[in-house]
């Protein structure tokens, strides 16, 4: 026994000999034999979905000379990130111990051990996941490129290659987007700062997280008072210096949010590290559309620009969506990337009455016509099985009596709202929500009806997407493509829908949503900007405003708010939101002629009187309903109690309100295809186009 176990340990060691031989034969023969290639600057290669580039602000990478960097910068980075680096040949294996034993003492990882070189081997050529084989590949190619190049160029590469956040890369575009100087002027407080952004761009660029930019500042100036590299008196007064950022360029940088957003997504689903992404020579197709993209520029710089100061501290967020496909035409999370990096596009805020099209579908679906009446007057609604009450208002205590959901929906009434909800049941709502898109938990109360919880505009977009679309839901995606610059495809979009909604329903909707531009309705000011049928609600809280609405081609949805949840003047913000939305909305359909809404099997249609809430003999406005439940004839006044005040005497003491029972008798139908040419006659005249 004894001697087969010696035999084996022999082999053992002579296998190992020999594995770690053949490894010190490549790493010689590699070494040695053959120059590196692609020795390129860092960056991705955005593209627009026609395949156009993207050109932004912070887009562009100068490159610069070791000489034309300040002294302060090039001390500071090698004080922080590698201080034997004029000693080491690639590796330094006293820092690789030292870490190690301060990794193991405190059971988690502390400290890393690479050095610059090992750094700017990783970016270039290698991913950035965590495993010894990347470890090991990092360590010979790190000797490789300080066999082939001096000290001073590995250190003028890494400067010229490394990201410094907000788009910025190298240490001259960061100089100029942060400070508005070349990299050659920096003091010493702007130098360490920088030097401390790369080893966590997101945490500590100084524009969106200045607190923490100031702690890691202080951080590499101790570094470099611990190296003998500047004076405890320097690096005091340098850590007390404010930060005082240059003004952002002329032009707004509205790419930002997106080119943010699609880093993430990468990150997550294809598992290339943010950090590492502008080294893995890839070219990114997005789903924006150069068109929708400029159009939220222009009407950003007209009626939201940046530097307002009547505008005070409001802020925006623009969303573009394809109900077709789910593409992000455009994605906009605030005034200027470079001054607000945070990006509101996916921040969740009270939508107002914007949700209200999600309760109005519910109740469609559940019996409601649009001429379904409910009593537009104070009420005090009674939920939690009696134990609760909520007395919601409308806008300015304005209430209208008996109305029909067309009057309601026009005029954007609270108590009908809330009255569908109570009649369909809360649970109804909020499970349609999420069917529709919403992925914000929402709590079953009749406060939701009127959009008191939070949601994303994407989220927004999302159902609205799936109401142009005709009850087909798409999923949203930003990322196009993903492929690296020698062709590999890494990722490619496959857009699917998934039906959550009867399609006469989502189109019955639709037309009573096109009332909201007519006159009387909430965004009747805006119609004559909009020369195509569109569908659409306004919404408005004590601190938000959103206008959302869909073609049959594009969603678009706008929100003007505060970021400290502060009230806004509604008289300011209201109107910038709905003129932000018919600009957007108008402009990214350029080249597009106008689409009418597809009328699809099981609906009927009837000619109403609004006034009276009565059909009409071939007279008034044309309406839509589900087959069945359109009125009996067209001189009769649809089904249900035509006074809300029956209704109420009718229910027990405290019950909340029930929607009036409708009939279902079928009428005569009317020709639907004849009606399309007096469709069309009269959007043109009520469109201007």
């Amino acid at each position: 026994m004894r001697l087969w176990r010696s035999l084996a340990g022999t082999v053992l060691a002579a296998m190992a000999a020999l594995f770690l031989a053949l490894c010190a034969l490549f790493i010689f023969v590699y070494v040695n034999l053959g120059p590196l290639t692609g020795l390129e600057s860092a960056g991705i290669d955005w593209r627009f979905r026609d395949g156009t580039p993207v050109t932004g602000p912070n887009e562009g990478r100068p490159y610069v000379r070791l000489s034309e960097i300040s002294p302060a910068l090039i001390d500071a980075t090698l004080a922080v990130e590698d201080r034997r680096f004029y000693d080491h040949i690639g590796l330094d294996p006293k820092r690789i111990v030292g870490a190690f034993i301060k990794n193991v003492s405190a059971g988690r990882i502390l400290e890393g051990a690479s050095t610059i070189t090992q750094q700017l081997a990783r970016n270039l050529y290698l991913s950035h996941e965590r495993t010894l084989w990347r470890k090991f590949q990092e360590a010979v190619l790190a000797v490789k490129l300080e066999r082939e190049l001096s000290k001073e160029e590995i250190l003028e590469r890494y400067l010229n290659t490394i990201y410094y956040g907000n788009g910025a890369y190298g240490v001259e575009a960061a100089a100029r987007a942060y400070f508005g100087k070349a990299a050659k002027d920096l003091t010493l407080a702007e130098a360490a700062l920088l030097a401390g952004i790369p080893k966590g761009p997101s945490l500590y660029e100084p524009r969106g997280h200045p607190n923490a930019a100031k702690a890691r500042r202080r951080v590499v100036l101790q570094a470099m008072v611990d190296d003998g590299r500047i004076r405890a008196e320097d690096a005091r007064r340098a850590a007390e210096e404010p930060i005082v950022l240059a003004e952002p360029h002329e032009r707004p940088d509205l790419f930002g949010y997106a080119r943010d957003e699609a880093a993430r997504w990468i990150e997550a689903t294809l598992g290339i590290s943010r950090s590492a992404q502008p080294y893995a020579r890839l070219k990114v197709t997005l789903t924006l559309d150069p068109e929708a993209t400029a159009a939220a520029e222009k009407a950003l710089r007209r009626r939201l620009p940046p530097d307002d100061p009547k505008l005070g501290p409001l802020s925006v967020s623009i969303v573009v969506l394809d109900p077709n496909d789910g593409g992000i035409r455009a994605l906009v999370g605030g005034r200027d990337y470079a001054r607000e990096p945070y990006n509101r596009a996916m921040a969740r805020r009270p939508p107002g009455s914007t949700f209200k099209p999600i309760v109005y579908l519910t109740a469609l679906e559940a019996g409601m016509t649009p001429l379904t009446v409910v009593d537009s007057k104070p009420t005090a609604f009674v939920y939690d099985d009696g134990r609760r009450t909520y007395t919601p208002h409308n806008y300015g205590d304005h209430y209208y009596g008996p109305i029909t959901m067309i009057e309601a929906v026009r005029k954007s009434d609270n108590i009908y709202a809330v009255s569908a909800l109570m009649a369909v049941g809360a649970e109804a709502v909020v499970k349609r929500a999420h069917e529709l898109g919403v992925e914000a938990p929402l709590p079953a109360v009749p406060a939701v009806s009127l959009g008191a919880v939070a949601v994303t505009p994407l989220e927004l977009a999302t159902v609205y997407a799936a109401l142009s679309s005709g009850g087909l839901r798409p999923t949203p995606h930003l990322v196009e493509r993903v492929e690296t610059i020698d062709g590999r495809v890494l990722y490619a979009a496959h857009p699917e829908r998934v039906r959550v909604a009867d399609e006469a329903h989502a189109f019955v909707l639709t037309r009573l949503l096109e009332e909201v531009f007519e006159p009387g309705g909430t965004a009747a000011g805006v119609a004559a900007d909009i020369h195509r049928p569109v569908a659409g609600k306004s919404g408005t809280t004590p601190t938000d405003a959103w206008m959302a609405g869909y073609t049959p081609d594009l969603v678009t949805v706008v929100w003007v708010g505060r970021d400290d949840m502060q009230p806004i003047d509604d008289r300011i913000a209201s109107p910038i939101a709905k003129h932000l939305f018919a600009e957007v909305l108008e402009e990214a359909h350029a080249g597009s002629p106008p689409r009418l809404f597809s009328i699809p099997d099981g609906v009927a249609a009837a000619y109403v009187d609004l006034a009276r809430g009565e059909a009409a003999c071939g007279k008034g406005e044309l309406y839509y309903f589900i087959r069945g439940t359109e009125p009996k004839n067209p001189c009769t006044v649809a089904g249900g109690s035509a006074n809300g005040e029956a209704n109420a005497a009718a229910r027990p003491n405290g019950a909340p309100p029930t929607a009036p029972e409708t009939r279902r008798e079928t009428p005569g139908s009317l020709n639907l295809p004849s009606l399309w040419s007096e469709l069309m006659d009269r959007l043109r005249s009520d469109r201007g186009g």
